[in-house]
């Protein structure tokens, strides 16, 4: 988290920044669960997004499937529009949605007296 704005938090990920609900973060590192429907892949374009190469592509009928290294690590993408695929060593930019990207916790939530973890 770069900032907090109220209930919003200004979240860096690579070279792009979102903003999400900031629930009850600070500004420091945190985990983000981002979910692969929420990942759309474009053509490499430079200064969107973060830049990745398609390391694994597998049409499945009603979307594809797309393994994608980025200098974060792998990221699994799922793609409905299955017209113009991706193919293996395409470089791509991978551009976030507005939806399905949130802060995880990183802790065990502590919900009890004993001070035990759920």
């Amino acid at each position: 988290i770069v900032a907090v704005d109220g209930e919003t938090a200004t979240v860096r990920i690579g070279p792009v920044e979102t903003r999400l609900l900031r629930r009850t973060f600070s500004p420091g590192p945190v985990k983000v669960a981002i979910r692969p429907e929420s990942v759309v892949l474009e053509p490499a374009r430079s200064g969107a997004g973060i830049q990745g190469t398609v390391a694994k592509s597998v049409y499945l009928g009603s979307h594809m499937e797309y393994t994608v290294e980025t200098a974060l690590g792998e990221l699994f993408v799922i793609q409905h529009r299955t017209d113009i695929p991706m193919r293996r060593g395409a470089e791509v930019s991978v551009v976030l949605t507005e939806r399905g990207v949130s802060l995880t916790m990183t802790q065990p939530v502590r919900d009890d007296a004993s001070g035990t973890g759920t």
